[in-house]
């Protein structure tokens, strides 16, 4: 099963039906940027944005993790239109982790658990963020 954008935990018999797991793409580098908002955190703190393809499990991206892959995005862009790229690079790591879980076998039983250190981030003011993209433009 695929997860596309389901903002809500799944339960374990749900997760246990699907014979290799469920799969998603979370905006934000796993587990460092775990919750809502991770993209956001990532541009306020300066870091490269990130997709990541993991397993899903009954907690907000905790899951097994499958690959990670960076986001180019130009400085100019509005924020729409970075969301946008955001999750179109989102789409093209979800067709790839399909691959490999067709190619490798993989399921969510076989791939090591998350070492989960951050906590689930809290929400950001937009306008914040489009401030930030503003003055670094």
């Amino acid at each position: 099963m695929v997860n596309i954008g389901t903002p809500r935990k799944l339960s374990k018999s749900l997760i246990d039906c699907c014979e290799q797991g469920v799969l998603s793409v979370h905006p934000g580098y796993l587990p460092k940027y775990r919750g809502c908002s991770a993209v956001e955190h990532a541009i306020l703190n300066g870091d490269t944005i990130f997709n990541t393809a993991f397993f899903m499990s009954e907690e907000y991206d905790a899951g097994p993790i499958l690959m990670k892959e960076s986001c180019y995005f130009n400085k100019k862009y509005t924020y729409f239109e970075f969301r946008t790229a955001i999750h179109k690079s989102g789409i093209s790591l979800i067709c790839k982790a399909i691959n490999l879980i067709d190619k490798e076998n993989i399921n969510y039983r076989n791939l090591p658990k998350q070492k989960i250190k951050a906590s689930l981030n809290k929400p950001v003011n937009i306008s914040v963020v489009l401030d930030f993209l503003d003055k670094n433009k």
